[in-house]
């Protein structure tokens, strides 16, 4: 019994954290009005209300996209500090941590989305 409950509570547990992190996202860019947010968001709203497997593998695909391009980003910025010390540690470290989370789920999403379902035992 335990484990059908664990079963169905991470189910969608890649499309959670990832509009976590989008919200996450939309909360730093202090607007009220963010299309890149939005348009994030829709995709992972639809995926919560029908688990279509096309777009889960389009969006994680679009989320590791984003998340390798957004780490040579963090560190062309870690390469340009004068001084390493503190503010290149704490953006180093809250970068990983932020794009390792993003990574994570995404690579979740699209192992999950693109798993065959188990065939059918032909029974004589």
């Amino acid at each position: 019994m335990k484990l059908i409950v664990l079963k169905s509570a991470f189910r969608f547990f890649p499309e959670v954290l990832l509009t976590l992190v989008v919200l996450y996202y939309w909360s730093l860019t202090a607007t009220a009005v963010n299309p890149i947010a939005i348009a994030l968001l829709i995709p992972l709203a639809i995926l919560f209300l029908w688990n279509n497997k096309t777009l889960g593998v389009i969006t994680a695909a679009i989320f590791i996209t984003a998340t390798l391009y957004l780490s040579l980003a963090l560190f062309s910025d870690i390469i340009k500090m004068e001084s390493f010390y503190p503010e290149g540690l704490t953006l180093l470290l809250g970068g990983l941590l932020f794009l390792g989370i993003t990574g994570f789920a995404s690579i979740w999403m699209l192992l999950k989305h693109t798993k065959k379902a188990p065939g059918r035992i032909i029974i004589n």
